[in-house]
């Protein structure tokens, strides 16, 4: 079978090129829009009004919601341009917004009287790119090529 005599031939390992010539390479990209919403209120009375930790009168002003539970859900993947602008989708903000006026019914003496609540709809405009800017670590025959 094998000559134990004959000395094996050496391997030369291939020159190491940093980067490969192939690269960078173009990769996928997009743009996309988003529709998002925040709930805004105000006081229409000729003194402000406390609601939770904020003041409102008679100037349109987000209102701020807690996340998590209670509070504006936390949304899966496609919430995710949403909730990291401070938005949120139709249902969360419909849901909030209520809730706001019901916890005015509960919490104020004349409930929800002179308080004006509006949604405002937002565009998230956002856009990606991706690209492949080297390779190593390459493994031939199931072996690592010898370090040069």
């Amino acid at each position: 079978m094998f000559d134990k005599k004959k000395k094996p031939e050496e391997v030369k390992p291939l020159p190491v090129i940093d980067p490969p010539p192939e690269f960078p390479k173009k990769g996928s990209s997009g743009t996309g829009t988003d529709r998002a919403y925040t709930v805004e209120a105000r006081f229409v009375h000729h003194y402000p009004k406390q609601a939770g930790k904020q003041v409102f009168d008679q100037r349109w002003q987000r209102v701020s919601f807690d996340t998590g539970y209670p509070g504006v859900p936390i949304g899966y993947m496609f919430d995710a341009n949403a909730q990291r602008h401070g938005l949120m989708t139709y249902a969360c903000v419909e849901a909030m917004r209520w809730w706001f006026l019901a916890a005015l019914e509960a919490h104020e003496v004349c409930g929800s009287l002179c308080w004006e609540t509006r949604i405002v709809s937002h565009d998230v405009k956002y856009s990606h790119s991706e690209e492949a800017i080297n390779a190593f670590g390459i493994v031939t025959d199931g072996k690592r090529p010898p370090k040069q």
